[in-house]
């Protein structure tokens, strides 16, 4: 450090000590690699809904998810994952769309995710508990085309809302569409949102690209196998939920 900062003020003698690099061309580039983390090319086509598909026809009878109240095996989840995909495009969502979610962690929040995928939609989840002023403003950025809740009395924001009771109900009904949406590695998994400390919480759009890098990476570098239980100890507002639920079930393993 201390011979770069020499070789800059010779390089420059006004320069102002502050403005001194402390950490040579080589050594710039080093921690530029380093910040960016590992990335692995998804090859276009691929997608998360595709890549759980394809691990259900290795392993249909294997658990896939499972909490407190049921399980569901791979050919279960993927079957009600494509009833909650019907009953949704039925509900008006389209390809590129955002649905909000105000629901808790369990294994049907986890198809009902699945099915908003499988429609080309994207996820935003809107915590009822956040401040008022944070919700307005996410929702407000974000524009979900509704927004799926538990309990429709305890959301006090205006705006369309569906009860995820009927929506329930309609998936019951429905017949899952016979070929999902192809999805581009760019398009959206999910919208998150910063803590906003620095001001208005910014939006983040999170891609099938990134998503599935991660996701790979995650796997190989910590060494996890499909007789592993991953559990789903985030909410849905935060980034790691995404390698929580999809890092173990595009690779056969099980979520709890």
């Amino acid at each position: 450090s201390f011979v770069a900062a020499l070789r800059s003020m010779l390089a420059n003698p006004d320069i102002l000590l502050a403005a001194t690099t402390l950490i040579s061309e080589e050594q710039q580039k080093i921690q530029s690699a380093a910040l960016q983390g590992p990335y692995l090319e998804v090859p276009e086509g691929i997608s998360l809904c595709s890549m759980v598909r394809d691990q259900m026809v290795r392993t249909p009878d294997a658990i896939s998810v499972r909490d407190e109240n049921e399980q569901l095996s791979y050919r279960e989840l993927e079957d009600r994952a494509g009833k909650y995909c019907a009953a949704l495009i039925n509900a008006g969502v389209k390809e590129n769309d955002v649905v909000g979610i105000a629901l808790g962690r369990s294994a049907d929040s986890i198809a009902l995710l699945l099915g908003i995928l499988k429609c080309g939609a994207a996820w935003v989840a809107c915590d009822p508990a956040f401040p008022e002023q944070r919700i307005r403003a996410m929702i407000r950025t974000a524009a979900p085309v509704f927004i799926i809740v538990d309990d429709e009395n305890s959301w006090a924001l205006s705006g369309q809302k569906i009860l995820v009771q009927k929506l329930r109900a309609a998936a019951k009904l429905s017949v899952p569409p016979p070929q999902v949406l192809s999805q581009p590695t760019e398009s959206s998994v999910c919208v998150l949102f910063t803590s906003g400390s620095t001001g208005e919480p910014k939006a983040v759009r999170v891609s099938q690209a990134a998503a599935i890098s991660r996701c790979l990476w995650m796997w190989d570098a910590y060494h996890f196998s499909p007789a592993d239980n991953f559990a789903q100890r985030s909410s849905f507002n935060f980034v790691d939920v995404l390698w929580e639920i999809f890092g173990a079930l595009i690779h056969g393993a099980r979520v709890s």
